[in-house]
């Protein structure tokens, strides 16, 4: 029983060891990660003012975002200061550590449970609220050449993303036209913008003109805003499902190493006295 505890003992501070250099790497990469990628968003400011419209009561979807990569940087520190306390008291055998890192692990997998129900929550909740704000800002656009901060961020939203409208458009069914959008009475022929064309770019739009596109509905993106962010929110969901799934697992695993390390530690010393 001894050996085989030896054994355990063994390959879990190996395993120990590798997890907690993997997590360091990590915990940096995230850091990284949700540094650039809240410096990116504020690049564009058409964007950032178009977003910070879209509120949820007492928060904007752009504060929203704010604290995702703020929670993403929080992950990443916390998470390398955790792989640091393992490693060392998995490699030098420390106890002292070792249930430190133990006691660690047990809130991460209640916590990252508590967030993961959170955010399912959270997805499930803002589906039909999040489709009433689009519409009405949709109601706002006052098209392609439209100097409002709804005009463009609408047009840069439709070029970047590549969809059109709130719900896609077709010949029956056209939001500009139903809702209506201040766009819609100074349309003329088109029933749809410039920037809803696919030959369209975010620097052109506004030049662009193809009465192909904009009058008869042909070569332009057939997908609506709505689901081209649902789409975004859905490959979120199911990304963070499986990371937190596999965490869960690896840390439950990595806990059970510690223990074992620790019981063998105990008896190492209870054996000296």
């Amino acid at each position: 029983m001894g050996e085989c505890l030896d054994v355990t003992a063994k390959c879990g501070m190996v395993f120990l060891a590798v997890l907690n250099i993997l997590t360091f790497l990590l915990g940096v990469g995230l850091m990284v990660v949700g540094i650039l990628l809240r410096q990116e968003m504020n690049k564009d400011s058409d964007i950032t003012a178009f977003i910070n419209q879209v509120d949820f009561g007492s928060i904007s979807l752009k504060q929203i975002i704010e604290i995702v990569f703020i929670v993403v940087i929080c992950i990443g520190v916390f998470t390398t200061c955790t792989s640091i306390s393992g490693c060392v008291g998995a490699l030098c055998k420390i106890k002292c550590l070792l249930i430190i890192y133990i006691i660690i692990l047990v809130l991460s997998i209640l916590l990252e449970l508590t967030i993961l129900g959170f955010w399912i929550a959270l997805i499930q909740g803002v589906d039909t609220f999040l489709k009433g704000q689009f519409n009405s800002l949709l109601k706002k656009y006052a098209g392609p050449l439209g100097k409002d901060g709804y005009s463009i961020g609408w047009n840069l939203i439709f070029a970047l993303f590549k969809c059109c409208g709130v719900e896609p458009v077709t010949s029956t069914k056209n939001d500009f036209r139903t809702l209506p959008s201040a766009w819609w009475a100074t349309s003329g022929s088109d029933v749809i913008p410039s920037s809803c064309c696919k030959d369209a770019s975010s620097s052109n739009y506004g030049s662009y003109n193809n009465t192909m596109c904009t009058e008869n509905l042909q070569n332009y993106h057939t997908s609506g805003c709505y689901d081209a962010f649902q789409e975004i929110f859905d490959r979120m969901s199911a990304i963070a499902i499986s990371v937190v799934s596999v965490m869960v697992v690896v840390e439950i695993v990595a806990m059970i190493f510690s223990i074992v390390i620790t019981c063998q530690e105990s008896k190492k010393q209870s054996n000296i006295i």
